[in-house]
This record gives structure tokens, sequence and C-alpha cells, in this order.
């Protein structure tokens, strides 16, 4: 994920794999040990919104990726990863918000806890976006 603000290319979330398009011959395994990685990066669906004040503010879709079948085009991807990645011009880090960490049956419990802090959190912290994306 790229933003371009003042003529200046960000990196929000960089892709740890150079030219990954899922093509025969390719894996997820990112630290070259011969096993493919689960690689957590978006989903290509970009949200971006200026407020008043000039802030840029940008939201993307959480997205796991897997890829252990090299003589098979495409990749593995969990639709039960949740989660949305937020950037904006002021702090200009990359956070997940409202994310499910794990789907291992293990650390639901504790994750689910974890989520719903999260979540109220997020709530707070960013009630002001959410109306304004509600009202655009």
């Amino acid at each position: 994920m790229v933003s371009r603000a003042h003529g200046q290319k960000t990196i929000l979330i960089d892709f740890p794999i150079d030219s990954y398009f899922g093509a025969i011959g390719q894996t997820s395994d990112v630290d070259g040990d011969g096993t493919p990685d689960t690689i957590i990066t978006h989903d290509e669906a970009l949200e971006m919104l200026i407020t008043d004040d000039g802030t840029l503010h940008v939201w993307a879709g959480n997205y796991w990726l897997y890829d252990d079948a090299p003589d098979v085009e495409g990749w593995t991807y969990f639709p039960l990863s949740a989660g949305i990645w937020y950037w904006n011009s002021l702090t200009e880090e990359t956070k997940l918000i409202n994310g499910l960490l794990s789907m291992c049956p293990a650390h639901h419990l504790k994750v689910n806890a974890e989520v719903t802090g999260q979540l109220q959190k997020a709530q707070t912290e960013y009630k002001h976006l959410i109306r304004a994306l509600q009202t655009w």
C-alpha cells in the first residue's frame, strides 16, 4: 500500500516479496528457509479521506496470503482473517485495528478479549472518522 503525499512516495505496507504474482514457480517463502510463510498484508481495496484539517486517512482490509504450491498458479487466503489497516498523515504509522490475530482455536479466548478491547478503543479513537465515512 503506497501513499504519495506532497509528491513523495510513502510505503504504508511493504509486501515482503518483490514481483510476487502467485505465478507458477513462486511460493510465499519470505525468509528463504524452504518453508512457505503466511504473509499478512492488505487486500488492495483502499479507502482514503482528507479531513477539513488536511489530514489524509487511508484504510485497507487485512489479508493473509499463503502459497505452498509452486506448481500451481495462485495462492491460498484466509477468508476469516479480519481487521482494517489504518494510516494517517499526522502520525505516519500503519496500524492494524479491530483484527482477529489468530484462527487457531487455542487462541480464541485470548484473542476475543484482546479484540473486544481493540474494538472499544477503535470506536472511541476513530469515532469522528467513522462518522465522516458514513456521511461521505
